[in-house]
């Protein structure tokens, strides 16, 4: 601070030495300049001098943490914090479990149903609050415990205000994790994390460096991507869905028609390949991930005659690789429309079940795992 008042000093002995030195001519307008050079070191100094304070300013925040300027947290997200030079909480009962000093903010909102498509929330939805990877300052002189409880408030600076969600959990340097529940969609509600004053010649409440992270239905999002796993042949379009409702929608696969929708497709081509599609998308300011697999399989080839005669060749009606759609429906209907055989997944063993030789029509559904394949039609025909 004393480097600063001496270089405002020195600012404005300058600017006094170069009024001196400027040159006024009589009978003409009276001008004022500082040369270039003088110009310059003027500018940087009144730089350093704006420069010092932010730094100031800066570190000064960094020192502590303001007790109405909670940290957001995000669901499954761990976030490194500590309650060293934390902030004071006012009003606080003699029976609370906490110490008024050190104390440490954070925040998260439960979910919105509004805000996003087929979202729920359950009045048993919960939230677990884990606390691990517990550093204490060493000092005998401070406590080696941490407290931390769930809270609403109007004023998180001033007890007075605070509306208890559950009982206090505590732990002497060592992970601890607890649940609420009974919470509330689209409310926020405030963790805070204080250090214990515990043990013998303590004086200071601990400090304590940690991780916390918030999980449970109350705080997840759910981006759905659908169909989870789904099927296509070479070239066909697979259609890829999440919910509705975030923002900054990023999928990233191959073939894809589009990167920056809630909604996409892709077309993949190599047969036998399983591609996976991963979807990221935001709200209120946390990333929520969800991903799809689409499996390539190969076209089926349909056979359109058989020979059902018992010589063991052609006896059945056969379709390559059919065995890759467990879930096919096929059909089959004389020419008068009347159905002859039906069997929902295929194992190419349908013999004609002696009908006599003619040509049959067929309908055959696919039913690719999570798509609406168009359903394939033809004729067989039987002959003996």
């Amino acid at each position: 601070m004393n480097e600063t008042i001496t270089n405002i000093i020195s600012l404005f002995k300058l600017v006094k030495d170069d009024a001196e030195r400027a040159s006024f001519s009589i009978g003409s307008i009276c001008l004022f300049a500082i040369s270039t050079s003088i110009f310059i070191e003027v500018f940087m100094r009144i730089f350093r001098f704006f420069l010092f304070f932010a730094i100031l300013h800066t570190s000064l925040q960094a020192l502590g943490q303001d007790c109405n300027a909670p940290i957001s947290l995000c669901n499954q997200v761990p976030t490194n914090q500590s309650n060293a030079s934390g902030d004071t909480i006012s009003n606080l009962p003699a029976n609370s479990c906490f110490t008024s000093e050190n104390s440490i903010f954070f925040s998260f909102t439960t979910i919105d149903t509004s805000l996003v498509d087929g979202q729920e929330f359950s009045p048993l939805s919960e939230v677990n609050i884990t606390i691990e990877n517990i550093n204490c300052a060493g000092d005998s002189s401070y406590g080696m415990a941490i407290s931390a409880a769930v809270f609403q408030a109007s004023d998180l600076c001033d007890a007075l205000t605070y509306n208890s969600i559950g009982n206090c959990a505590d732990s002497i340097v060592s992970d601890f994790s607890f649940t609420t529940n009974n919470l509330q969609p689209a409310n926020t509600y405030y963790i805070i994390i204080d250090g214990d004053n515990d043990g013998i010649n303590v004086t200071n409440a601990a400090e304590c460096a940690f991780d916390i992270t918030v999980a449970g239905a109350a705080v997840e999002y759910n981006l759905n991507a659908t169909p989870a796993i789904q099927s296509v042949i070479p070239g066909e379009e697979a259609i890829l869905n999440s919910t509705v409702g975030f923002s900054n929608y990023v999928w990233t696969g191959e073939a894809l028609s589009s990167d920056n929708t809630a909604n996409t497709s892709a077309t993949p081509t190599v047969i036998d390949e399983s591609y996976t599609y991963t979807v990221q998308a935001e709200l209120n300011g946390c990333t929520y991930e969800d991903q799809a697999t689409v499996r390539v399989v190969p076209p089926i080839t349909i056979y359109n005659t058989f020979t059902p005669n018992g010589d063991g060749a052609n006896d059945t009606w056969y379709m390559q690789y059919i065995d890759r759609y467990p879930d096919c429906n096929v059909k089959v209907f004389s020419r008068w429309g009347q159905p002859v055989f039906a069997s929902t997944g295929y194992k190419n063993n349908w013999d004609g079940d002696g009908l006599p030789a003619a040509t049959y029509y067929y309908v055959i559904e696919l039913n690719p795992i999570n798509n609406q394949t168009p359903p394939i039609t033809g004729n067989v025909t039987i002959i003996y």
